[in-house]
């Protein structure tokens, strides 16, 4: 019997655990790839398109048998921003938006959100040339919170 509890309390500390909040979202990227569903208030997230304030989470769990992972808040309340927010005229041509260095375009930016309390600077360039010498009307350049290091 004294075995059986070990057994099973070694068990439940494998299966379960947690990462650092800090810093966590290339860890989560990775666990995405891997096939973990990422879970927020009970919904299923996709973490390339959510871009969270790090600051409001309080515990991030990963469930290893159920390849799940949650993340826990403090407060269950959401402020997000669509990133086709910050295009004010879709018609006005090619637009790129890069968040901590990650590029958003095209029909990527209507499924791609952005916690607000995450946003520390936005810096919008007009009329300008990407690496690949593509013209852009605009590009926009979003820096949060959570890349403080």
């Amino acid at each position: 019997m004294k075995y059986t509890v070990i057994l099973f309390l070694a068990i439940i500390s494998i299966s379960c655990n947690s990462i650092n909040v800090k810093n966590s979202r290339e860890k989560l990227l990775k666990y995405e790839q891997e096939g973990y569903a990422i879970k927020l208030n009970d919904s299923l997230i996709k973490i390339k398109r959510v871009f969270l304030d790090e600051k409001k989470i309080k515990e991030i769990e990963i469930d290893k048998q159920q390849k799940i992972i949650t993340l826990v808040r403090e407060k269950s309340y959401l402020n997000l921003a669509p990133m086709s927010f910050f295009i004010t005229d879709k018609n006005e041509g090619e637009n790129l938006i890069v968040i901590d260095g990650s590029p958003i375009q095209g029909i990527e930016m209507d499924s791609t959100v952005i916690e607000v309390s995450a946003i520390k600077s936005v810096q919008v360039l007009k009329n300008t040339s990407s690496l690949h010498g593509k013209d852009l009307k605009k590009v926009i350049t979003v820096k949060t919170n959570n890349n403080d290091r």
